[in-house]
């Protein structure tokens, strides 16, 4: 196992320190747009002032304790939001890829929602510029939630109803507990679903997010479907996804324009200056620079 770490340290170094991505057809991994310049180890909580205070929860579906932590994220200059990571996930992540290359038949779920991602600051950043939106809606819908930034911002921003879907069961409790946290408890819903399962009905909604999640080309097929079929049950609908990974072979856009004979449907680019994140498959949080491409329509 220790040969496996040392691998899985250094490719995540190459994305870190190189901007070099690497593309799994049928899994997620892990990238980044950040160049050498932009890319930094961070002060985290623990070597700069106190400690984060780790808090122990026991697993709904095991029974398993679990320790998790704050990780409160930067939205605008008066507005931070605080989500619950996974206390250190790297040995959850690092058996995560040696199941995924391995000749097993282990699964692991996908654990890369246990931590915040810069698309959703990013996404959460986009819907206060639409804020009236948001509280001219009942319905928001969230999908690959993960810990829950923009089902928190959502929530705040006025929406009637979150629901925040993931098919992690930690991830969405990790979610619940923030939203507790954060006083938006009764707005925010989680539900299973499996964006990859094309026969499973999109719950209603009147506006759709998703962020950070086109991890590889099958995924980023999976959510332009279903960006068209919820503008084809009602064109009114709004729609946000947010992208920081910008792996090759995700760009679902031209086949969603075509489909929809809209030539208006494109990309817009933003730029997230020190977002500061857990560093996965090592215990210190990483500041990097991220360009993060958003698609936005109906708004």
């Amino acid at each position: 196992m220790m040969l496996w770490t040392i691998l899985f340290v250094s490719l995540w170094c190459a994305h870190h320190v190189m901007g070099w991505v690497a593309v799994d057809s049928s899994r997620r991994t892990i990238s980044t747009s950040a160049s050498p310049t932009t890319m930094k180890a961070a002060k985290t909580e623990t070597s700069d002032g106190p400690s984060p205070p780790i808090t122990t929860i026991k697993l709904k579906n095991t029974g398993k304790d679990i320790e998790i932590i704050p990780r409160t994220v930067c939205i605008d200059d008066d507005w931070n939001i605080t989500v619950w990571e996974r206390y250190k996930p790297s040995e959850i992540v690092e058996q995560y890829w040696y199941c995924s290359i391995s000749t097993n038949d282990q699964e692991i779920l996908d654990p890369f929602g246990l931590v915040a991602w810069p698309g959703s600051v990013v996404a959460a950043q986009e819907l206060k510029k639409r804020q009236d939106h948001i509280r001219n809606s009942s319905r928001v819908l969230v999908l690959g939630a993960g810990c829950g930034v923009e089902a928190q911002a959502a929530a705040m921003l006025g929406a009637k109803s979150v629901l925040a879907t993931d098919i992690h069961p930690t991830t969405m409790q990790l979610l619940e507990h923030g939203a507790r946290h954060a006083g938006v408890g009764h707005v925010v819903e989680t539900q299973f679903y499996d964006i990859k399962k094309r026969d499973e009905p999109l719950p209603e909604c009147d506006i759709l997010v998703a962020a950070d999640v086109l991890y590889n080309s099958r995924l980023a097929a999976r959510i332009g479907d279903v960006c068209f079929r919820a503008l084809q049950r009602d064109p009114n609908v709004k729609i946000l996804v947010s992208d920081s990974q910008r792996f090759s072979d995700t760009d679902f856009v031209p086949l969603l324009s075509k489909g929809l004979r809209d030539e208006s449907i494109r990309w817009e680019e933003r730029y997230l200056r020190d977002f500061s994140g857990s560093g996965v498959l090592i215990d210190e949080d990483q500041t990097y620079n991220a360009t993060v491409r958003v698609l936005a329509i109906n708004f």
